[in-house]
């Protein structure tokens, strides 16, 4: 009977080229930039005309904070910090949620009502409107006026519009960038530890 499997070094050798062709793609840094992108094509267009391209900045930019939400969980599970179940369970909750259980887990404490983590709630809950869009009267006070309270102070109004147009601006895409990417900065200094190497860990690109 012939010995099957080679030496312990021809092993060892196979796992370490193993772990060198894993490869990872973390994606927030593309929503985020394609997000400038639009904002600069915005400073060419009269303000009439780019409704759909600031949702559009809106919509990246949360879908930048969902990226890198899943990407530090991913980070963890890959590091053995939290079983494969929890990281499971985790990404199936809210945006903030996310974020709240991963300061849970550096203990640290996710402050809500502070910038830029208030902005940012009040980001998601516009674009949550955005997308699943519910036409209002002029004299209703429903759910379209309850986000333009919370984005009172963050930026001027086009007052001589309705929701959502009264705030598709270029300000509000101005202060869309700037806050997710001012909330990505704190991130990454709050929730950064080092990393251990071993043979879950690949290439992120």
């Amino acid at each position: 009977m012939g010995y099957i499997g080679g030496s312990a070094n021809n092993q060892a050798s196979q796992a370490t080229q193993n772990v060198d062709s894993r490869q990872k793609v973390t994606f927030y840094k593309t929503y985020v930039s394609t997000a400038e992108l639009l904002l600069n094509d915005c400073e060419s267009q009269p303000e009439e005309s780019i409704y759909g391209i600031i949702a559009s900045i809106i919509t990246l930019n949360i879908q930048a904070l969902e990226a890198y939400a899943n990407h530090k969980l991913k980070e963890l599970v890959d590091q053995n910090k939290i079983p494969k179940d929890k990281y499971e369970n985790y990404i199936s909750k809210m945006l903030l949620d996310k974020f709240n259980h991963l300061y849970d887990f550096f203990e640290k404490t996710f402050y809500q009502g502070k910038e830029p983590i208030q902005s940012v709630s009040a980001l998601i809950q516009l674009r949550n409107r955005l997308v699943h869009f519910l036409p209002e009267w002029s004299d209703e006070d429903g759910k379209n006026n309850k986000v333009l309270r919370n984005l009172q102070g963050k930026f001027n109004f086009n007052d001589k519009e309705l929701f959502p147009r009264n705030v598709l601006v270029k300000e509000c895409a101005y202060w869309s960038n700037n806050s997710v990417k001012e909330f990505l900065t704190v991130c990454d200094s709050d929730l950064t530890m080092k990393r251990t190497e071993d043979n879950r860990n690949g290439k992120v690109v």
